[in-house]
Formats: C-alpha cells, sequence, structure tokens
C-alpha cells in the first residue's frame, strides 16, 4: 500500500471507510468495517501466522486504531518475527502475542522459513511464507539455500482456545501458507462459530486445490456461511452477524 493511501485510510477508518484498489477487491475489510460498525467497534479474535504484526497484516491498521477496541491472540511460530510482534503489541494489553504453530496433531513440527541472512536479499513478501512445506516457502526469488529449517511448538486450535479461555471469537484470521484447510476442518462449528473467518486459499501457486476450495465453501455453506473469495484469500462470513 502506498504511504499517501495509508496516510488517507487512516482518516478515514474512524469513518467507517476505507480505500481499496477496485481491480483488486478486498472483501474481508469491507465486511469487517461493517461487523464493527454494528458491534460498536469492538472485535474478538485469533491471527494464526501472525508474523512480526504488520507485514501484509489485515489487522495492524484496525488493532492500533484508538478509534477501535481489539482483543485477542496473535500466533507466531518464528521466534524473530515472534519478537517483533511482542514489540508491536506492547502497549496492548488485550493483545496477547503466541509463540507457536497452529497444528491439529503435533506437539512439536519442523517449519521452513527464510533465514535470517537473507532477509535482505529477497522479496519482502517472502519474508511471510513461513510454511510446513518447504515447497510453498522455495521460490524462483528464493533459492533452497536461503531457506532454514527450525523446530517449533505446536498446539491445537481447539487447545489454544481453551488455555487461553477464548471459547468463542468474532474473527479467526488464518495465514499459515498451506495448512489453512487442515485448521478450518479441525472446527466443531456447532461449539465454535466465528462471524468471519479469513483465510489464505493460494490457489494461483498451488497452496489449495480448486477441489480443496470447494470443499470448504461446501462445509462453511452447510455451517450457515457464505464465501467470498479473493485473488488469493477468501472470508466465510454468517450473514445475518453482517446485516
Amino acid at each position: 500500500m502506498s504511504k499517501s493511501r495509508n496516510r488517507l485510510n487512516r482518516r478515514l477508518l474512524p469513518r467507517g471507510y476505507r480505500l481499496v484498489r477496485t481491480h483488486n477487491p478486498n472483501f474481508f475489510e469491507l465486511i469487517l468495517l461493517r461487523y464493527l460498525d454494528r458491534r460498536g467497534r469492538q472485535l474478538k479474535f485469533i491471527q494464526v501466522g501472525a508474523n512480526d504484526g504488520r507485514r501484509f497484516d489485515p489487522l495492524y491498521e484496525f488493532a492500533i486504531s484508538p478509534n477501535y477496541s481489539l482483543a485477542g491472540l496473535a500466533v507466531e511460530p518464528v521466534p524473530r518475527f515472534y519478537r517483533a510482534l511482542k514489540e508491536v503489541y506492547r502497549g496492548k494489553p488485550d493483545i496477547r502475542p503466541i509463540n507457536a504453530a497452529i497444528h491439529n496433531e503435533k506437539s512439536e513440527a519442523t517449519l521452513y522459513v527464510v533465514g535470517e541472512d537473507y532477509e535482505s536479499r529477497v522479496p519482502e513478501w517472502a519474508l511471510g511464507t513461513a510454511s510446513f512445506n518447504r515447497a510453498h516457502v522455495v521460490k524462483p526469488e528464493v533459492p533452497d539455500s536461503f531457506v532454514e529449517a527450525i523446530k517449533v511448538p505446536c498446539v491445537s486450535l481447539e487447545v489454544l482456545m481453551h488455555r487461553e479461555n477464548f471459547e468463542q471469537v468474532d474473527l479467526l484470521q488464518i495465514d499459515t501458507e498451506g495448512y489453512d484447510a487442515e485448521i478450518i476442518r479441525s472446527i466443531n462449528f456447532s461449539k465454535v462459530r466465528p462471524a468471519l473467518i479469513h483465510f489464505e486459499h493460494g490457489m494461483a501457486d498451488g497452496m489449495m486445490t480448486g477441489e480443496e476450495f470447494d470443499e470448504l465453501v461446501s462445509l462453511f455453506n452447510r455451517n450457515g456461511y457464505q464465501v467470498l473469495p479473493e485473488n488469493y484469500d477468501a472470508v466465510a462470513f454468517l450473514p445475518h452477524e453482517i446485516g
């Protein structure tokens, strides 16, 4: 986002508006703004794959704005990104950074990420591609030799919510470079019903197949959600919660 558009959005957000590019509509932000307006500008969330809290983060501007009240868990497994995340939310006691990865089965797993020594030699987007699958990190701009394997602690979404006393949330934000579908399938919608679930399908890069995405849409539809796809992401929402 350009600096001028950033400045303009800081003025528009308190009024419930946001400037977006028309050729790449951001349905998530439009729906989120509507939801915040209906809910007194308050939001309880869990963010899986929070990175450094700023980089390509769809919640950052809302989280730091004095015009909104956000409370939540920001989950990030990569230690150096987690340290930056803590700094971003140091003055936000209602937002708790968690140093872990979300995994349905494992308590520890290998995560692949651009090594710290190579950060200046890759595009910025590459710093947001940590994944359980090495193939999702290696790109033409990111040679295999730049990729580091690290062991990270893991916890399931269900256990995390119980442990942190987050039995219900308004928003579940997921960005795990290939593991989003597994997390969504683990949700017991009879117990946990976020009003919004924003996730990465990444079909253009093989993060998810078209068949997998269709299966998720069917799962959401069976549980009362509608789904709007964006270029790389999608947002599932409960229509009665948006109005």
